[in-house]
Protein backbone atom coordinates (compact mmCIF):
# COMPACT_ATOMS: atom_id res chain seq x y z
CA UNK A 1 0.00 0.00 0.00
CA UNK A 2 1.23 3.29 -0.59
CA UNK A 3 1.68 5.61 2.27
CA UNK A 4 -1.49 7.52 3.85
CA UNK A 5 -3.85 4.65 2.77
CA UNK A 6 -5.09 2.98 5.84
CA UNK A 7 -5.09 -0.66 6.05
CA UNK A 8 -8.67 -1.70 6.55
CA UNK A 9 -9.33 -5.10 7.29
CA UNK A 10 -11.82 -7.54 9.65
CA UNK A 11 -11.84 -8.88 12.78
CA UNK A 12 -12.62 -11.64 10.80
CA UNK A 13 -10.12 -11.68 8.53
CA UNK A 14 -8.17 -15.22 9.07
CA UNK A 15 -6.05 -14.80 5.66
CA UNK A 16 -4.22 -11.76 6.52
CA UNK A 17 -5.41 -11.14 10.01
CA UNK A 18 -5.32 -7.40 11.67
CA UNK A 19 -2.49 -8.55 13.62
CA UNK A 20 -0.10 -9.01 10.95
CA UNK A 21 -0.83 -5.29 9.52
CA UNK A 22 -0.38 -3.98 13.08
CA UNK A 23 3.27 -5.55 13.18
CA UNK A 24 4.53 -5.62 9.66
CA UNK A 25 2.58 -3.12 7.36
CA UNK A 26 1.78 -0.02 9.73
CA UNK A 27 5.19 1.00 10.55
CA UNK A 28 6.18 1.61 7.27
CA UNK A 29 3.29 3.83 6.67
CA UNK A 30 4.11 7.25 8.44
CA UNK A 31 0.18 8.84 7.95
CA UNK A 32 -1.38 5.40 7.93
CA UNK A 33 -4.32 4.17 10.16
CA UNK A 34 -5.48 0.89 10.75
CA UNK A 35 -9.08 0.20 10.75
CA UNK A 36 -10.45 -3.30 12.09
CA UNK A 37 -13.79 -3.52 10.55
CA UNK A 38 -15.97 -5.80 13.34
CA UNK A 39 -17.43 -9.40 12.32
CA UNK A 40 -15.88 -8.95 8.51
CA UNK A 41 -13.07 -10.77 7.02
CA UNK A 42 -10.66 -10.62 4.05
CA UNK A 43 -11.34 -8.57 0.85
CA UNK A 44 -14.13 -9.62 -0.82
CA UNK A 45 -16.03 -9.21 2.67
CA UNK A 46 -14.55 -5.66 2.32
CA UNK A 47 -15.88 -4.72 -0.31
CA UNK A 48 -19.01 -6.62 -1.09
CA UNK A 49 -20.62 -6.06 2.32
CA UNK A 50 -21.87 -2.29 2.26
CA UNK A 51 -19.71 -0.67 -0.46
CA UNK A 52 -21.31 2.69 0.28
CA UNK A 53 -20.20 2.87 3.70
CA UNK A 54 -16.25 1.20 2.22
CA UNK A 55 -15.88 4.42 -0.76
CA UNK A 56 -17.16 6.37 2.22
CA UNK A 57 -14.67 5.41 4.61
CA UNK A 58 -11.72 5.20 1.66
CA UNK A 59 -12.76 9.20 0.44
CA UNK A 60 -12.87 10.42 3.85
CA UNK A 61 -9.81 9.45 5.45
CA UNK A 62 -8.30 10.60 1.39
CA UNK A 63 -9.88 14.03 1.66
CA UNK A 64 -9.50 14.58 5.25
CA UNK A 65 -7.46 12.32 7.16
CA UNK A 66 -10.26 11.26 8.86
CA UNK A 67 -11.78 7.82 9.64
CA UNK A 68 -15.11 7.24 9.51
CA UNK A 69 -16.64 4.55 9.31
CA UNK A 70 -20.32 5.83 10.65
CA UNK A 71 -21.83 4.40 7.93
CA UNK A 72 -21.80 0.72 8.27
CA UNK A 73 -24.24 -1.12 10.19
CA UNK A 74 -23.30 -4.26 12.20
CA UNK A 75 -22.66 -7.18 9.96
CA UNK A 76 -24.51 -10.79 11.14
CA UNK A 77 -21.80 -13.87 10.93
CA UNK A 78 -23.32 -17.34 10.09
CA UNK A 79 -21.31 -19.97 10.45
CA UNK A 80 -23.61 -22.74 9.28
CA UNK A 81 -21.94 -24.34 6.29
CA UNK A 82 -23.65 -24.58 2.88
CA UNK A 83 -22.65 -28.28 3.20
CA UNK A 84 -22.12 -29.82 6.54
CA UNK A 85 -19.53 -32.53 7.31
CA UNK A 86 -22.16 -35.19 8.64
CA UNK A 87 -24.40 -34.72 5.17
CA UNK A 88 -21.05 -35.14 3.28
CA UNK A 89 -20.61 -38.08 5.28
CA UNK A 90 -23.80 -39.37 4.46
CA UNK A 91 -23.59 -38.77 0.45
CA UNK A 92 -20.02 -40.77 0.83
CA UNK A 93 -21.21 -43.44 2.44
CA UNK A 94 -24.64 -43.49 0.48
CA UNK A 95 -22.44 -44.04 -2.80
CA UNK A 96 -20.32 -46.60 -1.53
CA UNK A 97 -23.48 -48.73 -0.80
CA UNK A 98 -25.40 -47.84 -3.89
CA UNK A 99 -21.76 -48.68 -6.42
CA UNK A 100 -21.97 -51.69 -5.48
CA UNK A 101 -25.32 -52.53 -5.76
CA UNK A 102 -24.95 -51.52 -9.52
CA UNK A 103 -22.56 -53.18 -10.25
CA UNK A 104 -24.35 -56.57 -9.00
CA UNK A 105 -27.26 -55.41 -10.94
CA UNK A 106 -25.39 -54.68 -14.28
CA UNK A 107 -23.68 -57.59 -13.99
CA UNK A 108 -26.41 -59.92 -13.90
CA UNK A 109 -28.45 -57.67 -16.66
CA UNK A 110 -25.58 -58.43 -18.87
CA UNK A 111 -25.22 -61.87 -18.02
CA UNK A 112 -28.85 -62.68 -18.57
CA UNK A 113 -28.79 -61.14 -22.12
CA UNK A 114 -25.97 -62.47 -23.33
CA UNK A 115 -27.38 -65.72 -22.52
CA UNK A 116 -30.94 -64.75 -23.74
CA UNK A 117 -30.10 -63.53 -27.28
CA UNK A 118 -26.83 -64.81 -27.74
CA UNK A 119 -24.92 -61.53 -27.60
CA UNK A 120 -25.07 -58.00 -26.42
CA UNK A 121 -25.09 -55.12 -29.78
CA UNK A 122 -22.38 -53.97 -30.94
CA UNK A 123 -22.42 -50.04 -29.44
CA UNK A 124 -23.71 -51.30 -25.83
CA UNK A 125 -20.43 -53.57 -25.97
CA UNK A 126 -18.28 -50.77 -26.77
CA UNK A 127 -19.63 -49.00 -23.91
CA UNK A 128 -19.83 -51.80 -21.47
CA UNK A 129 -16.06 -52.94 -22.21
CA UNK A 130 -14.53 -49.11 -21.94
CA UNK A 131 -16.23 -46.70 -20.31
CA UNK A 132 -18.26 -48.91 -17.75
CA UNK A 133 -15.81 -50.69 -16.69
CA UNK A 134 -14.37 -47.18 -14.07
CA UNK A 135 -18.03 -48.15 -12.64
CA UNK A 136 -17.27 -51.69 -12.20
CA UNK A 137 -14.05 -51.13 -11.32
CA UNK A 138 -14.56 -48.30 -8.93
CA UNK A 139 -18.43 -50.25 -7.27
CA UNK A 140 -16.50 -53.44 -6.71
CA UNK A 141 -13.77 -51.95 -5.04
CA UNK A 142 -15.94 -49.75 -2.56
CA UNK A 143 -18.18 -53.07 -1.75
CA UNK A 144 -14.65 -54.84 -0.79
CA UNK A 145 -13.82 -52.09 1.51
CA UNK A 146 -17.26 -52.10 3.51
CA UNK A 147 -17.02 -56.28 3.53
CA UNK A 148 -13.56 -55.57 5.08
CA UNK A 149 -14.20 -53.48 6.70
CA UNK A 150 -16.61 -54.88 8.62
CA UNK A 151 -16.14 -58.10 9.10
CA UNK A 152 -12.25 -58.82 8.04
CA UNK A 153 -10.49 -55.65 10.00
CA UNK A 154 -7.29 -57.52 9.64
CA UNK A 155 -7.25 -56.60 6.20
CA UNK A 156 -5.41 -53.80 5.22
CA UNK A 157 -7.70 -51.29 2.62
CA UNK A 158 -5.00 -50.45 0.57
CA UNK A 159 -4.04 -54.22 -0.03
CA UNK A 160 -2.92 -55.54 -3.05
CA UNK A 161 -5.01 -58.74 -3.17
CA UNK A 162 -8.06 -57.27 -2.47
CA UNK A 163 -7.56 -54.34 -4.64
CA UNK A 164 -7.04 -56.70 -7.69
CA UNK A 165 -9.66 -59.32 -6.76
CA UNK A 166 -12.63 -56.70 -6.09
CA UNK A 167 -11.59 -54.97 -9.71
CA UNK A 168 -10.31 -57.67 -11.44
CA UNK A 169 -13.72 -59.91 -10.79
CA UNK A 170 -16.46 -57.38 -11.81
CA UNK A 171 -14.70 -55.45 -14.69
CA UNK A 172 -13.51 -59.20 -16.19
CA UNK A 173 -17.18 -60.60 -15.88
CA UNK A 174 -17.97 -57.43 -17.59
CA UNK A 175 -15.87 -57.41 -20.63
CA UNK A 176 -16.28 -61.24 -20.98
CA UNK A 177 -20.08 -60.80 -21.27
CA UNK A 178 -20.19 -57.87 -23.28
CA UNK A 179 -17.87 -59.28 -26.11
CA UNK A 180 -18.95 -62.82 -25.53
CA UNK A 181 -20.89 -64.05 -28.92
CA UNK A 182 -22.07 -67.53 -28.13
CA UNK A 183 -22.03 -68.58 -31.40
CA UNK A 184 -18.12 -68.82 -31.80
CA UNK A 185 -17.56 -69.18 -27.95
CA UNK A 186 -14.15 -70.06 -26.55
CA UNK A 187 -14.58 -72.57 -24.12
CA UNK A 188 -13.23 -71.78 -20.65
CA UNK A 189 -13.50 -67.85 -22.06
CA UNK A 190 -14.74 -66.81 -18.54
CA UNK A 191 -11.66 -67.59 -16.61
CA UNK A 192 -9.12 -66.97 -19.39
CA UNK A 193 -10.74 -63.23 -19.62
CA UNK A 194 -10.85 -63.14 -16.08
CA UNK A 195 -7.23 -63.97 -16.14
CA UNK A 196 -6.01 -61.34 -18.49
CA UNK A 197 -8.40 -58.49 -15.86
CA UNK A 198 -6.61 -59.73 -12.85
CA UNK A 199 -3.33 -59.27 -14.37
CA UNK A 200 -4.06 -56.29 -15.70
CA UNK A 201 -5.26 -55.17 -12.51
CA UNK A 202 -2.34 -56.42 -10.89
CA UNK A 203 -0.08 -54.76 -13.17
CA UNK A 204 -2.27 -51.47 -13.17
CA UNK A 205 -1.91 -51.50 -9.36
CA UNK A 206 1.82 -50.74 -9.23
CA UNK A 207 1.71 -48.06 -11.74
CA UNK A 208 0.78 -45.26 -9.49
CA UNK A 209 0.11 -44.98 -5.76
CA UNK A 210 -2.86 -43.49 -3.57
CA UNK A 211 -6.03 -42.89 -4.61
CA UNK A 212 -4.65 -42.99 -7.89
CA UNK A 213 -3.57 -46.42 -7.92
CA UNK A 214 -7.36 -47.38 -8.17
CA UNK A 215 -7.56 -45.65 -11.16
CA UNK A 216 -4.81 -47.47 -12.65
CA UNK A 217 -5.61 -50.55 -11.71
CA UNK A 218 -9.15 -50.13 -12.90
CA UNK A 219 -8.17 -49.21 -16.38
CA UNK A 220 -5.15 -52.09 -16.01
CA UNK A 221 -8.01 -54.59 -16.23
CA UNK A 222 -9.94 -53.17 -18.63
CA UNK A 223 -6.83 -53.24 -20.87
CA UNK A 224 -6.19 -57.03 -19.82
CA UNK A 225 -9.58 -58.47 -20.30
CA UNK A 226 -10.35 -56.99 -23.38
CA UNK A 227 -6.91 -57.56 -25.21
CA UNK A 228 -7.63 -61.65 -23.82
CA UNK A 229 -11.18 -61.37 -25.18
CA UNK A 230 -10.00 -60.31 -28.59
CA UNK A 231 -7.56 -62.56 -29.18
CA UNK A 232 -9.74 -65.16 -28.22
CA UNK A 233 -12.68 -64.06 -30.35
CA UNK A 234 -9.80 -64.29 -33.25
CA UNK A 235 -9.20 -67.96 -32.40
CA UNK A 236 -12.52 -68.85 -31.96
CA UNK A 237 -13.89 -66.89 -34.68
CA UNK A 238 -15.41 -69.06 -37.44
CA UNK A 239 -13.68 -69.98 -40.56
CA UNK A 240 -15.15 -70.00 -44.09
CA UNK A 241 -14.35 -72.64 -46.24
CA UNK A 242 -14.34 -71.97 -49.74
CA UNK A 243 -16.83 -73.81 -52.09
CA UNK A 244 -15.44 -76.31 -54.24
CA UNK A 245 -15.59 -74.70 -57.91
CA UNK A 246 -18.12 -76.98 -60.20
CA UNK A 247 -16.37 -79.21 -63.01
CA UNK A 248 -16.58 -77.90 -66.03
CA UNK A 249 -18.46 -79.96 -68.70
CA UNK A 250 -16.95 -81.25 -71.93
CA UNK A 251 -16.97 -78.65 -74.55
CA UNK A 252 -18.40 -80.06 -77.76
CA UNK A 253 -16.24 -80.11 -80.57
Amino acid sequence: MRAGRPPAGGSLDVATPPVSATRELLPHLKNGRQVVLAELGHTDTFWTYEPTASSHLLNTFFDTGRVDRSLYTPAKVDFTPEVSHTALGKGFAATMAALPVIVVLSLLLMWRRSRKRGRIGRKSGVLLRSVYTLVLGLGGWLGAILVAAAWFPAVPLDSIGLAVASIGVPVGLGVHWASIDRSSAVRGRALLVLAGASAGAFAGYHASTGLLAVVTTIVGAALGANVVAIVLDIVGAPRTVAAPEPASSPVPA
